[in-house]
């Protein structure tokens, strides 16, 4: 079934962006499979057990001034944890990708019969129909889910409902049975 590609034209707005990559992170870490979440709480796990130790060591032994002084330490440290891990990793990726330098930046994604091709200045990419995890039709825009990335269509490119749904049953005959079954369609 040969069918002619669909091609989009936007600029790059940083805020769309961050909406989709947070698409992309729930459709990859959903509920039960979020190891990540797992790996930075069992630190926060091994300083909870540590500050109990301490609280069972104060009351078995004479008070010592240098052993109170490490407690609000640990105590802080198990607070701030997470949302202080979570604001490291915001801003490291920040760094990485640096989306305020190519904000209004023109993109073209084309989306065609050998797979989603998406052209940016100084980037180019292409990924066939099987490397595509699923396409998920989001308020903010359609995504094209690949391992732990996305190409996406913004909804302002697409001109209106019918070319809308046109795209995504465009989409449906080339993907791969999983892809299918996660993409919901």
């Amino acid at each position: 079934m040969e069918t002619a590609p669909h091609k989009f034209e936007f600029n790059l707005i940083v805020a769309e962006q961050e909406a989709v990559s947070r698409r992309l992170g729930a459709l990859l870490f959903k509920p039960g499979s979020q190891i990540l979440m797992y790996a930075v709480m069992l630190p926060v796990a091994g300083v909870i057990m540590f500050t109990a130790y301490l609280l069972c060591a104060f009351a078995l032994r004479p008070i010592q001034l240098e052993n109170w002084a490490i407690l609000p330490a640990v105590i802080i440290m198990t607070i701030t944890w997470r949302p202080v891990a979570l604001r490291i990793c915001q801003r490291m990726m920040r760094g990485v990708i640096k989306l305020d330098k190519r904000a209004g930046d023109p993109i073209t994604v084309e989306v065609g019969p050998d797979g989603v091709r998406w052209s940016s200045p100084g980037f180019e990419g292409k990924a066939a129909w099987s490397a595509i995890d699923a396409v998920v039709d989001a308020p903010e825009a359609i995504v094209f889910a690949i391992g732990g990335m996305a190409y996406y269509v913004p909804r302002r490119s697409v001109p209106d409902e019918p070319s809308r749904l046109e795209l995504i049953a465009s989409c449906i005959p080339f993907l791969t049975p999983e892809a299918r079954a996660k993409s919901g369609l």
